[in-house]
């Protein structure tokens, strides 16, 4: 494999691979990984180390199950940041069970409306018959119960394409989703239960469109943007979706949860009417397909968290990329014009911190970005 030295993408979840050889380290152009659901029993460290390995999924090999007890470890001492209702959900992974909505009408795809496709599933919009018998009768957490009774009709709901996808486990996918919803996190989209059959159950997003359109055969491993998301993009809306998602990110990896597929396409906004920056009303990150737990103290975690680091760089390097030709466009006699320019110029300073090949040398987390983040809008502001 080290003779494929322009390999992009590399799609081997649901083998048996024990190993990874070191010669990947010759793949230096490598930018997707997938090898959830194998049998890898060490961490692939040459691998982790690519100077250009931005998205990752390694749900169900041995060597993240054996330190899974360090992960639930690493989860409890967030406790005394959540409230005392959280708290009894986040005693053990058994306490994180889902609730079960026992209504078939949500296991029927031809009585639900088409939301989105993805590599894990098909997510479809479905109208809860008659939710206070889910309440009255169930003994699930009154998270779930309190977000049945405030969206207590339509839902969207996730089902699973099989047992195994090309990102990992359905199994994986609601644990991760679970205790993601549980850091309150108003870019992540809360979590009601599942049916009977195991699809996830969400609360449903009005008016939301995904920011980017996922990558093409030319495109390869990048997103594809459309002029529409030129139109709709400017500065305050940047600010917004970036500032949510550094936070969110920050959380995740703070708690060793790695979304492992951080893409524009799976990035949700729902767009304003105007540029104040009051007028937009939300940015939600979805779709834990490819997500999963890692131990943060363990001698690979640091290599997890700066790859991460490298998703959220190319979204910001995109961001700045449409903000610049929404400038063209404006032309160079428009006043905002210049000031679109000047902002997407101070991202790119991101978006070199982010992409840096150094990291081992220099390792940096996403409390660093978040800081950097925040200095640059201050000076735009």
């Amino acid at each position: 494999i080290g003779r494929c030295t322009q390999l992009q993408k590399l799609m081997l979840s649901g083998n048996r691979l024990r190993d990874i050889p070191d010669e990947i380290s010759m793949c230096t152009n490598l930018e997707l990984v997938r090898l959830a659901a194998n049998q890898l029993q060490h961490p692939p460290m040459k691998l982790l180390q690519l100077p250009n390995l931005a998205w990752i999924a390694f749900s169900g090999n041995p060597f993240l199950l054996s330190d899974r007890d360090n992960t639930e470890s690493t989860l409890s001492q967030t406790k005394n940041d959540r409230s005392t209702e959280t708290l009894s959900m986040t005693k053990s992974s058994s306490a994180n069970k889902l609730l079960v909505i026992d209504d078939d009408n949500l296991d029927d795809p031809n009585n639900g409306e088409l939301l989105g496709k993805g590599a894990s599933g098909v997510t479809r919009k479905f109208i809860i018959t008659n939710p206070n018998k889910f309440i009255s009768s169930s003994s699930s957490p009154s998270y779930s119960q309190s977000l049945l009774k405030e969206h207590h009709t339509h839902v969207a709901v996730k089902e699973y394409a099989s047992e195994m996808t090309s990102d990992g486990s359905p199994e994986e996918e609601r644990r991760v989703s679970m205790e993601a919803s549980l850091l309150h996190c108003d870019a992540l989209v809360p979590i009601i239960g599942q049916t009977k059959k195991g699809s996830l159950v969400m609360q449903l997003l009005s008016n939301y469109h995904a920011l980017a359109n996922p990558p093409s055969m030319k495109s390869c491993s990048r997103d594809v943007y459309d002029h529409n998301a030129v139109h709709k993009l400017h500065i305050p809306l940047a600010k917004h979706i970036l500032l949510n998602l550094v936070n969110v990110l920050t959380k995740l990896h703070g708690i060793g949860i790695c979304h492992g597929d951080f893409y524009g396409h799976n990035i949700l906004v729902h767009y304003g009417t105007s540029q104040e920056e009051d007028d937009f009303d939300d940015v939600k990150l979805t779709d834990f397909g490819a997500a999963f737990f890692y131990p943060k103290d363990s001698d690979y975690g640091s290599f997890i968290e700066q790859i991460e680091i490298r998703a959220f760089g190319h979204l910001v390097e995109e961001i700045s990329a449409l903000l610049k030709k929404k400038s063209c466009e404006l032309g160079s006699q428009n006043q905002y014009s210049t000031v679109l320019t000047t902002f997407a110029n101070r991202l790119m300073n991101l978006v070199n911190m982010c992409l840096a090949h150094n990291f081992h040398d220099n390792p940096i987390t996403f409390s660093n970005v978040s800081t950097s983040l925040k200095s640059i809008i201050d000076i735009t502001n």
